[in-house]
């Protein structure tokens, strides 16, 4: 290992890969088991610092004294153009919890959250292992960003090349988020038609209650229990509770939430806890808000984290707040 700066070293989440940065402005991933460098990438800047690995494993921040770089630990791509840092910036670290980074320079550190400056699909696991739902990665991404119109159009070309229940009963969601609510519900018995599945049974009852069709919404979102492994249960009872919320209910949501933080895996309780969280914020607890997120740190070790995307695909800015995290 030649060329060393004053970097200090990252360790991958496995234990396997150091990565440090050198004095020439490479970035350096290697083996210690076999003492090889498995891979170098330029930095593209003249006066390299510091390097720090996410507990993911997915992302490495690079930084200069005038700027800061993300970096894609499996491609070696950068995420987006380096950002420009006033004042100096000579030490980089990034929270356990990989949602926020600090830069120290010149007597001061300074703290940015991440979901602020780089794309929210950067924090979230391939679609393909998403909790009920499968989403091509074409429409994946714009629908994790927000861009609906986007989502739609993609989903009616891939139903024209080649239609299935998943993808029917995903612009059912989608067209629901855009008041589209006829055309979702079209779509959801579509989906039905085809195979019944908790998911078109899910997007049924959520553009019911969106025509104010609450017990029609209920009794479709009932049926979704016959459908699903006995492993996603828990969660379509947590999609439940959330569709009652958002119908205007507060109290007795809150209340199943909490029943089933009790009876679920370690998995699955960092997520819940989350949604606990956002659901007395949205009541207007700050209090009993801030006592969840600290509930859902002490299971953050075993968080999953996919079952907030699949909150936030589905139910979007009914349920905002609702930070994503892997």
């Amino acid at each position: 290992m030649d060329n060393w700066s004053h970097s200090p070293i990252a360790w991958s989440g496995d234990s396997k890969r150091l990565f440090y940065v050198t004095s020439d402005g490479k970035v350096t991933c290697h083996d210690i088991f076999s003492s090889n460098a498995l891979r170098e990438w330029l930095l593209l800047i003249d006066d390299p610092g510091y390097c720090s690995l996410a507990t993911n494993g997915r992302l490495i921040a690079c930084s200069t004294p005038v700027s800061l770089s993300f970096w894609d630990a499996s491609t070696y791509s950068r995420i987006d153009p380096p950002i420009e840092v006033e004042g100096g910036i000579y030490g980089v670290a990034l929270s356990h919890c990989d949602n926020y980074f600090a830069g120290g320079g010149r007597g001061k550190i300074t703290l940015y959250t991440l979901r602020n400056i780089l794309p929210k699909d950067v924090f979230v696991d391939p679609p393909s292992r998403l909790p009920l739902i499968q989403v091509s990665d074409a429409a994946f991404k714009p629908w994790i960003e927000g861009n609906l119109k986007s989502v739609e159009d993609i989903l009616s070309r891939e139903i024209v090349e080649h239609s299935n229940y998943h993808t029917f009963a995903n612009r059912a969601l989608v067209r629901t988020r855009l008041k589209q609510w006829d055309m979702a519900i079209e779509d959801a018995n579509r989906s039905l038609s085809i195979s019944p599945s908790a998911i078109g049974y899910i997007a049924h009852a959520i553009a019911l209650l969106d025509q104010h069709e609450k017990r029609r919404a209920l009794r479709a979102f009932d049926l979704a229990f016959c459908h699903c492994d006995a492993s996603q249960k828990r969660f379509v009872l947590l999609l439940r509770a959330i569709l009652l919320f958002v119908s205007g209910k507060r109290k007795d949501p809150v209340a199943r939430v909490n029943d089933l933080i009790s009876i679920a895996d370690d998995s699955e309780k960092y997520d819940f806890c989350r949604v606990l969280g956002t659901m007395y914020r949205k009541r207007g607890d700050p209090q009993r808000a801030v006592q969840s997120s600290k509930r859902a740190e002490s299971f953050s070790a075993a968080r999953n984290g996919l079952h907030l995307v699949t909150i936030s695909l589905i139910f979007g800015e009914d349920f905002e707040g609702l930070e994503i995290d892997i």
